[in-house]
């Protein structure tokens, strides 16, 4: 054993005295001048001066040649090339062949066919195939004209991959980005940044703090905390994807679309964000979110859209399953149209809108809002109110089409064209029942007072009756149509994700 281990030890130390002697060969100089300096054996070489090291060729203008310690200095007009592909220059360079490390000053500029690098040192490790800066440099994309900055970054030869690190700033004619880590693939010419950072443009900003950017085909992904702030929106999720080409962006996960413009917000778990036509979609779980004075409005629905118009205009629409709850509004429907401009609401397909007692469905329901606040009503065809006096008596109001007024969400006026017909339970000033007036007009115009009729005005034809409580039949105290849906109002913000209606087309 002792033998051999003998035998592995002369062996190991035959091939680390045989590496040590691959020393720097002179193919190259003018004049060679042998001198004694700092007691070492120096070789001063000048003009036109040529070494080799392994595969690496060196150029310069004068250099000393250390034989015995098997380093060298190089001065003027320095330049290493190693392979086909990479060529290395300077104004100054110290060598060490047993290291097979490179340290190049002043001016110093890294080539390959699609890279320029200039900096003022650069550490080149031979034997890693890494080259280094630590105070700044400058990179330059030859082929797409990217140019970059940071303070140091490392540059791994096998793999073609430059690593960036501390203020790092990439620009092109279309955007700048900032990051405080990155990485570079020059075959791919991918970028992959990580920490904070920053693109901005002209037509948005992008933040995250870990994602990857395509310099070709300028496709992106952005990871952690990540946003896209545009002219008018700000989407935001857990990934966005981004082509810049198509204008086309998209979020998943926990994402937001908040509207600048309008101060809203749409929330979901996916969202698409068209910039040419400034528009964004949501769906997955998504939650409309718009706040006022004094109240906020939550809307939940299948899909919601928001674009603008013909003219220009912003407009909001939201598809299958619709509710909104707000503490003085509710509704349910299949779709709903919300016009930014003058905060017109529209709802289609069954609509179901509760006001403080009131109950109304039409066939299309048009709400007119003010601060917030309902100001005026619109139902074009088979309107119909319904108030709960108790669990079997209902206040109701019907007609063709309705016009309903509002002073502080409460409904105080409505006009009712064609086809008017009501039913309300008359009571005294102790709230006691004094009977059902059942009344019938082409044109009805009713006022309201705490949600309970006072006054009606026959406009044409009118027909009334004020029956005693128990004359009528309770078919008779029903008009036709009538749909008492209390157990679809939603009562908290919580309830808009709760659907109960089934299929409404």
């Amino acid at each position: 054993m002792k033998t051999l281990f003998v035998v592995l030890f002369s062996f190991i130390s035959t091939i680390t005295i045989a590496q040590k002697k691959e020393k720097i060969q002179i193919l190259n100089a003018d004049d060679f001048i042998y001198s004694e300096k700092s007691n070492k054996d120096v070789q001063k070489l000048v003009g036109n001066v040529k070494l080799k090291h392994q595969d690496a060729l060196m150029f310069c203008d004068s250099a000393y040649v250390y034989k015995l310690s098997n380093q060298m200095e190089a001065f003027g007009n320095v330049r290493i090339k190693q392979g086909d592909t990479l060529s290395l220059t300077g104004n100054y360079l110290k060598y060490d062949g047993n290291a097979k490390i490179a340290d190049v000053r002043k001016n110093v500029v890294l080539n390959r066919p699609d890279i320029s690098l200039t900096t003022d040192k650069l550490i080149l490790d031979r034997t890693t195939n890494i080259a280094y800066y630590l105070n700044g440099a400058n990179i330059i994309s030859k082929t797409d004209n990217n140019k970059l900055f940071s303070r140091k970054g490392y540059y791994y030869i096998n793999q073609d991959v430059f690593f960036f690190k501390d203020s790092v700033v990439l620009r092109n004619e279309k955007y700048t980005m900032k990051s405080d880590t990155m990485k570079y693939w020059t075959t791919t010419e991918e970028v992959f940044f990580f920490g904070p950072t920053e693109i901005i443009s002209e037509d948005n900003y992008i933040y995250c703090e870990n994602g990857y950017y395509n310099t070709i085909n300028e496709r992106s992904k952005f990871f952690k905390n990540a946003y896209l702030i545009s002219s008018k929106q700000k989407l935001m999720g857990d990934t966005l994807t981004y082509d810049r080409i198509k204008g086309y962006g998209e979020a998943r996960g926990q994402i937001s679309i908040i509207d600048t413009a309008e101060n809203i917000t749409v929330k979901g778990g996916l969202a698409k964000f068209y910039e040419q036509s400034d528009s964004a979609e949501v769906t997955k779980n998504a939650l409309l979110v718009q706040p006022f004075e004094e109240d906020t409005l939550f809307m939940h629905a299948k899909l919601f859209r928001v674009f603008p118009n013909k003219d220009g205009k912003r407009v909001m629409q939201a598809f299958y399953q619709v509710n909104l709850f707000k503490k003085d509004l509710q509704g349910s429907c299949d779709s709903i149209a919300y016009s930014f401009t003058d905060s017109t609401l529209k709802m289609f397909y069954e609509p179901i809108l509760w006001s403080d007692q009131n109950q109304i469905t039409g066939t299309i329901v048009n709400i007119n809002m003010k601060d917030g606040k309902i100001d005026e009503l619109f139902i074009p065809e088979d309107a119909f109110i319904t108030s709960e006096v108790d669990t079997t008596r209902y206040n109701q109001i019907k007609g063709k089409q309705l016009t309903g007024t509002f002073v502080e969400n409460k409904l105080k006026k409505v006009f009712i064209e064609g086809n008017g017909q009501t039913i309300y339970y008359g009571q005294d000033e102790n709230n006691k029942f004094i009977g059902v007036n059942r009344a019938e007009s082409s044109d009805l115009l009713i006022g309201l007072k705490e949600n309970e009729i006072e006054t009606i005005t026959f406009v044409n034809d009118p027909d009334a009756t004020l029956y005693p409580l128990n004359e009528l039949k309770p078919d008779e105290l029903l008009l036709g149509g009538f749909n008492w849906k209390i157990e679809f109002r939603p009562l908290k913000m919580s309830d808009v994700f709760i659907w109960k209606r089934g299929e409404l087309r």
